[in-house]
């Protein structure tokens, strides 16, 4: 049986470890039209992974959050509880300070200070149920990465029986008005989860002694389509145990990343077909 055609995703067919597929963007911040599309598709493939119990889990960079979208992230950060962390192109060293030589040079105003340039390595994840809101915001502008890890029992938390008469009471309702007490436990029990101390087990090798390492709940791996034809097989295969499927935005390769260690031919396909029903084409597909 032939395989299923993936446009507009454009499959590496001479990669044997694990299925890497790339998307083409126009830029980073990407076109409304390309967002729009990009957004429907992910959207499509949560709803497809229900079966399959996989959580998708939002990451962003700060280096693009300073550079494109700082102020809008700034507001939202109540509502999206970001959790700190460092994140990893293979294999770079652990993010820093600047050098004595360079904050003199900045002091003397013989270098400009440009924040951006000083963010590498540095990541955000939101930890949320529902990627969506974050995904419609933020989405588009270079640093967004998505992981898929599975469910964890460590991190369901036993039903709350909260009776209506209390929900309603006016003595609570500021408390609740804060946020249901189920969601926000979830919530916290979700900074439990495996996939993050696998993440920083894998990715953050070579780290092990610095102090800043032991502080650090994951590291996030931010790669680009080269490294997954150098990468070790086994930390592919770290990868892949702590997210079967691996999306990010990269700018280094002008578009977007999807991997998975099983085949997506057939799922990509029916995605886009059951898209292009709703009427809905990729923007840049349709250009040529």
């Amino acid at each position: 049986m032939p395989t299923p055609p993936v446009r507009p995703w454009v499959k590496a067919e001479s990669l044997t470890l694990c299925h890497l597929y790339w998307l083409p963007a126009s830029s980073f911040p990407s076109r409304t039209q390309e967002r729009a599309w990009l957004r429907a598709f992910l959207y499509a493939l949560f709803e497809h992974l229900k079966a399959s119990k996989l959580m998708p889990q939002c990451f962003m960079e700060l280096r693009e959050i300073h550079q494109h979208c700082h102020d809008m992230f700034i507001q939202k950060c109540l509502d999206l509880q970001p959790v700190y962390s460092f994140s990893r192109t293979l294999w770079s060293p652990m993010p820093g300070p600047p050098s004595q030589e360079e904050t003199d040079a900045i002091r003397n105003q013989e270098k400009p200070f440009v924040l951006s340039n000083y963010t590498h390595g540095q990541t955000y994840w939101i930890p949320r149920a529902d990627p969506k809101p974050f995904l419609e915001e933020f989405l588009g502008f270079g640093g967004v990465t998505i992981l898929f890890p599975g469910p964890d029992p460590n991190t369901v938390a036993p039903p709350i029986k909260i009776s209506p008469g209390v929900r309603n009471s006016p003595h609570f309702k500021e408390i609740f008005a804060m946020g249901d007490p189920e969601a926000e436990l979830n919530k916290a029990l979700l900074l439990r989860h495996k996939f993050l101390g696998h993440l920083k087990k894998v990715f953050g090798r070579g780290w092990e002694s610095r102090v800043e390492y032991r502080g650090l709940l994951f590291v996030l791996p931010r790669l680009r389509s080269s490294d997954f034809f150098s990468i070790e097989p086994n930390v592919l295969e770290g990868l892949f145990e702590a997210s079967p499927l691996y999306f990010a935005e990269s700018p280094d390769d002008r578009g977007m990343l999807l991997a998975s260690l099983e085949s997506l031919d057939e799922t990509i396909a029916a995605l886009v077909a059951t898209l292009e029903e709703q009427g809905l084409q990729f923007p840049l597909e349709a250009r040529r």
